[in-house]
């Protein structure tokens, strides 16, 4: 005999309803009880605003300075009252993009591009777009260096199973930090990178299970003669290992060469736990 399912009355489901906490409107009545300004005042107000409307206008018409027209246009931007002259501020603009104004003011500069570009008109960013390309350049010359670095690592290892990400790395480490004084930062944490990437496809790519335990002995140990107990491909890369971290201590310098002793960690880490 099929079950029918119990039907809930209307009381039933009320009961289980959860009761609404929720809190009452903070405004209450109050714009049912709102008393608008009389009709005099309302008139002194609009004929006060028109007064101070015609004063701004005359403002903006006795702008003849770059810096001065920059200004005004910014603060009735702010202030919101710019749909109040909106021909006015477009003679302006135009005005500021056919002139040829050159300011050694950062601030000035800036706030032609922002108005200029806001406002539809097409004009470069001088200063930045130069810092741009500067900071480019270097770039590239990081890119050289670690490019060159990868190439020494491909003729002293042959690991030809290996992936080739060197740009990409490079460029996920200026995500990370951007500015010209982390030059050398992006150069060792691609290379870093890199190392890693490499121990990661030897491991879980290439290597058998026993090859990959006496890599893993070998970072260990961290020392040259441990690359005996690796196979002859393996070799290559570890003493390359080696050498690449001995470089980067003469890199850094005697009073920062201590931070190299975190990239080893690091390293050894990735490795996983030592099998005893």
């Amino acid at each position: 005999m099929a079950l029918t399912p119990r039907v809930c009355s209307v009381n039933d489901a009320q009961g289980l309803r959860k009761a609404s906490t929720f809190h009452r409107s903070l405004w209450g009545d109050f714009f049912l009880t709102y008393q608008p300004p009389t009709a005099p005042q309302h008139a002194y107000m609009t004929e006060r605003s028109e007064v101070l409307k015609e004063l701004v206008r005359k403002m903006l018409e006795n702008a003849n300075e770059i810096p001065k027209i920059l200004d005004l246009i910014v603060t009735l931007q702010r202030l919101g009252l710019d749909n109040h002259y909106e021909n006015e501020i477009d003679e302006l603009l135009n005005v500021v993009y056919c002139s040829d104004y050159d300011s050694k003011d950062l601030n000035i500069v800036s706030l032609r591009f922002y108005l200029l570009r806001k406002n539809g008109y097409d004009v470069t960013s001088e200063l930045a777009k130069l810092n741009f390309n500067l900071l480019q350049l270097l770039y590239c010359e990081e890119l050289k260096n670690v490019t060159l670095w990868w190439k020494q690592l491909n003729f002293e290892t042959n690991l030809s199973f290996i992936r080739d990400r060197l740009v990409e790395m490079h460029f996920w480490m200026t995500g990370a930090c951007s500015e010209p004084k982390y030059s050398l930062a992006r150069v060792i944490t691609t290379k870093m990178t890199a190392c890693i990437t490499i121990l990661d496809d030897i491991m879980d790519t290439y290597s058998t299970t026993e090859e990959g335990l006496q890599l893993a002995e070998a970072i260990y140990r961290w020392e040259e003669n441990a690359a005996e107990l690796l196979p002859e491909y393996m070799k290559g890369f570890y003493m390359y290992f080696l050498k690449t971290f001995d470089a980067l201590e003469d890199e850094l310098g005697p009073n920062k060469s201590y931070r190299v002793h975190y990239l080893k960690e690091v390293a050894i880490e990735d490795v996983g736990p030592r099998k005893l």
